[in-house]
């Protein structure tokens, strides 16, 4: 087709468009509009995390930026907590071990000593020990004292002195040296065993007349006392008794 210098062609295209156009619109269908759909109890919720209130920054903690940044800035070594302190426990010192002490060795009654003067049994006199330390045999005993009338010999068979510094006992070695001490006066007189008695429920020591004499008791006849073992003879230590 030919046009011509006549407008009428493209009126005519024009109008073809406009045409076309208006076809379109027609045929296009309005959308209906997608309605929410209710949500249901125990539905999940919305997947979009909570906004987060700002933090508000105070000059304190501005400040403490600013002097982190400084320390960066300047390579600070940041500051290092001190180390814990070691605390050495020293075991307690040893005491020094006390020594020993051994108890003392018997002692011998020296041969001069007025004490064993007396302490002569069957014509000899015996080495002597003090009943003290290591020697310590006699404990001292307690009870009734007594004295008994004239005798012509003694237990070892020696003739019996009345006014001698002498004593019966029913146990303690001849020849042992004892102080007896009335527990009432407190008067005391020393004695050397030399016979056996009494043998008398109570009565513990049978004293001569003289020593008698000596603590006051001749009248009484019989007093409290306590007798003590001042020495005794050496030989008892070794073994079997062996001086009566």
């Amino acid at each position: 087709m030919v046009f011509g210098d006549s407008p009428r062609p493209l009126f005519l295209l024009l109008v073809l468009l406009i045409g076309l156009a208006m076809g379109s619109c027609a045929t296009m269908q309005p959308q209906p509009a997608q309605l929410p759909e209710p949500q249901l109890a125990g539905a999940q919720t919305s997947l979009q995390e909570p906004r987060q209130r700002p933090v508000s920054v105070t000059p304190t903690a501005r400040l403490a930026r600013l002097n982190l940044f400084d320390r960066q800035a300047q390579r600070e070594p940041y500051p290092q907590e001190a180390p814990a302190e070691v605390i050495i426990v020293e075991p307690p010192a040893e005491e020094p071990l006390e020594e020993e002490v051994a108890p003392p060795a018997l002692r011998l009654v020296p041969e001069g000593d007025p004490l064993i003067s007396g302490s002569v049994i069957r014509g000899k006199r015996w080495p002597m020990v003090y009943n003290e330390g290591l020697g310590f045999a006699y404990k001292p005993e307690t009870g009734i004292a007594s004295f008994y009338s004239d005798c012509e010999l003694v237990a070892t068979g020696e003739r019996y002195y009345p006014d001698g510094m002498t004593a019966a006992h029913k146990t303690l070695p001849f020849g042992t040296v004892v102080r007896v001490t009335r527990t009432d006066t407190g008067h005391s007189v020393v004695v050397v065993i030399n016979d056996r008695g009494p043998f008398i429920k109570g009565r513990i020591i049978d004293l001569s007349r003289g020593a008698a004499r000596k603590i006051d008791m001749i009248r009484r006849g019989v007093v409290p006392c306590v007798v003590e073992v001042l020495a005794y003879p050496l030989i008892e230590t070794m073994g079997p008794k062996g001086n009566g």
